[in-house]
């Protein structure tokens, strides 16, 4: 029995449907997709653009950016002052305690940062306080910083006795201390207190003060502000 023959227009419509379908497989495999989208595999396509507010140009800020003041100047002029204000409000004269130099008053600093606290929490000292510290003889140790310029001659007739834990710190010029860690010291009559200048202004230098004390608040002709005050009598070490 003779097979039956596909007529020549029956191949070509055959083989044009298989060459259309491979083709139509490419481009379903194509990456991306898409024909004719050139997107590399696992790339994102890219995000619509948005208008943005201009960035301001970087010498513009610099320019309304307001200047530094200088930083502090050190050396043999530098000298001390406090970082906190006091109550500008005047009190009442107190009466003055008679001093005992047989039997003076040992003072730290801690207890001169607690008298500032409570100070600062009632804006006065106790009664017992005053009573008790108020123009007695105490001793005080601390490291000597100057108010003044000192001479080269060392001779101090003003400067601070500061809390060594402050000074040992840091830079006590560029981040000055409270007041509850300055004593204000001035000397008796004719008789300074002489130092090593180039030592001074080079270490740390320590000493043991004995002296009249008095509870503030205080300040000087040129402004120097206090809250603790020393009247030296003696240097003990």
């Amino acid at each position: 029995m003779a097979r039956p023959t596909m007529s020549r227009a029956k191949r070509f419509l055959l083989t044009l449907g298989v060459v259309t379908a491979v083709v139509i497989a490419l481009i379903i495999l194509k990456p991306g997709g898409r024909p004719g989208q050139s997107v590399q595999p696992f790339e994102r396509p890219a995000e619509p653009v948005t208008a943005a507010a201009p960035a301001r140009e970087p010498a513009q800020a610099s320019a309304e950016a307001p200047a530094r003041p200088p930083a502090p100047q050190h050396g043999a002029d530098a000298v001390v002052r406090s970082g906190e204000e006091i109550d500008p409000k005047p009190k009442a004269a107190r009466p003055l305690a008679t001093p005992v130099w047989s039997a003076p008053v040992d003072l730290t600093f801690s207890s001169f940062k607690a008298l500032r606290r409570g100070y600062r929490a009632t804006h006065d000292f106790s009664s017992e306080e005053v009573a008790r510290l108020h123009g007695a003889a105490a001793r005080v140790k601390g490291a000597l910083m100057p108010i003044d310029p000192v001479p080269k001659s060392g001779e101090m007739r003003r400067f601070w006795l500061a809390n060594p834990v402050v000074v040992m710190a840091g830079c006590i010029f560029c981040n000055p201390p409270t007041l509850g860690d300055l004593v204000y010291v001035t000397t008796a009559g004719d008789a300074p207190l002489v130092v090593d200048r180039e030592r001074l202004y080079r270490s740390v230098v320590y000493a043991k003060l004995l002296g009249r004390l008095e509870l503030g608040p205080g300040k000087s002709d040129d402004g120097v502000e206090y809250l603790f005050s020393l009247r030296m009598r003696e240097r003990l070490e």
